[in-house]
């Protein structure tokens, strides 16, 4: 927790200097954004060599413990990478089909989406940050424990989301006037962000899910339908606009979240027993 302030509180701070005092303006707020970073990475590799009871040693690592952890990371990583894709396809179906009004809707949108790191920033800490829980458990074949961990955070989850669910429908447009006083722009952002929250209680199940399953080290089934969701909603973004009307491409949001939500429940529950038994974890 440590390392994340410290990355986020120098981000603030160079971002406020980049960007307010020396004036460069977008290219300031990349530059805070890499100098935190790494300021944030040389904290964490001090304290792992010098702090941490269970210290980095370059004797101690090998090429197969190299590719288990790089296996481990992919999920996550391919999640992150595929939200700039479909980020980019999405500014691009409403620069196509939204006319003059496309800068309009590329604004709104980003207001929507702004808002709704708001929930997937705290949910993804929720679902990641558990993880060794479930692997601690795994490798200690404790499968009541296991349960137990799932039920909690999952419950956990749910009720975030549902109160940000609250938060959404009823206060967006308090959000909104942080960021615009636009006219044209406010009704729009208010709308993609009531839209983009629709399928956020499922999606709290389907985090927690499939985060719990990389913590099982069943990286291909959690890879799968990270990437299944991400197809949907890659999908959903280039179809909508065509067929339903630029107006309609929020939807992608909750449609690939609750789809992708039903998909993920269902593998666990016919998947992860078996693979459990196949591991000694009964």
């Amino acid at each position: 927790m440590l390392s994340v302030c410290i990355g986020a509180i120098t981000n603030i701070i160079f971002d406020f200097i980049l960007i307010r005092t020396l004036k460069i303006g977008v290219a300031g707020a990349a530059i805070g954004t890499v100098v935190a970073q790494f300021i944030s990475c040389m904290f964490v590799l001090c304290f792992l060599r010098f702090k941490s009871k269970i210290k980095l040693h370059k004797e101690e690592l090998s090429i197969e413990k190299m590719k288990h952890i790089v296996k481990l990371g992919f999920s996550p990583f391919l999640i992150i990478a595929s939200d700039s894709i479909i980020l980019i396809v999405m500014n691009m179906m409403l620069q196509k089909y939204g006319g003059n009004m496309g800068d309009i809707y590329i604004s709104a949108i980003t207001v929507a989406q702004s808002y709704f790191l708001l929930i997937t920033g705290p949910l993804l800490g929720i679902s990641s940050g558990t993880q060794p829980i479930y692997a601690y458990h795994f490798g200690a074949q404790n499968l009541k424990k296991i349960k137990e961990a799932f039920k909690i955070v999952i419950s956990f989850a749910f009720l975030f989301c549902l109160v940000m669910f609250i938060i959404s429908m009823c206060y967006s447009n308090v959000f909104v006037a942080m960021f615009t006083n636009d006219a044209m722009t406010m009704p729009i952002a208010d709308r993609a962000i009531k839209i983009f929250c629709l399928g956020i209680l499922m999606m709290s199940i389907q985090y927690v899910l499939v985060d719990g399953i990389t913590g099982l080290s069943n990286v291909k089934l959690s890879l799968f339908l990270s990437l299944n969701r991400k197809l949907m909603y890659l999908g959903c973004t280039c179809l909508l606009p065509a067929f339903l009307g630029v107006s309609n491409i929020f939807y992608a949001q909750p449609t690939a979240d609750i789809y992708a939500s039903i998909v993920t429940i269902i593998c666990f529950i016919k998947i992860i027993p078996s693979y459990l038994k196949s591991h000694g974890v009964q």
